[in-house]
């Protein structure tokens, strides 16, 4: 398994909610979930693997995505068994954007 790292952690779960990368302006990279959000979030600040209200938009994505994708035993029921500890759901959720299965991805 790959070693976890929040930045990619971070932004891999944003790209997995359909998130675009928008730039404010040539030196600053912000997130949005539309390019044209006036709410956009800096990369840095991303909260994913800190904050269970930023975690469970990604929770409730990959559990859709299961539910189509027949990966139910591989990713779903681990998933689920691991919401109640917020680290194991990172980690198991970290396993899951790694794989190969939902490249590009989106909600």
């Amino acid at each position: 398994m790959k070693p976890f790292n929040s930045v990619e952690f971070n932004t891999l779960c944003a790209k997995f909610l359909g998130w675009r990368m928008g730039h404010k302006d040539k030196d600053e990279k912000r997130w949005s979930d539309n390019w044209f959000d006036r709410n956009e979030i800096r990369h840095e600040r991303l909260s994913f693997e800190t904050d269970w209200n930023w975690l469970m938009k990604v929770i409730e994505q990959t559990l859709i995505y299961c539910q189509a994708n027949d990966c139910m035993e591989e990713h779903y029921y681990p998933i689920t068994d691991a919401i109640p500890d917020k680290q194991s759901t990172v980690r198991v959720i970290w396993e899951f954007l790694n794989s190969t299965e939902h490249e590009h991805q989106t909600a």
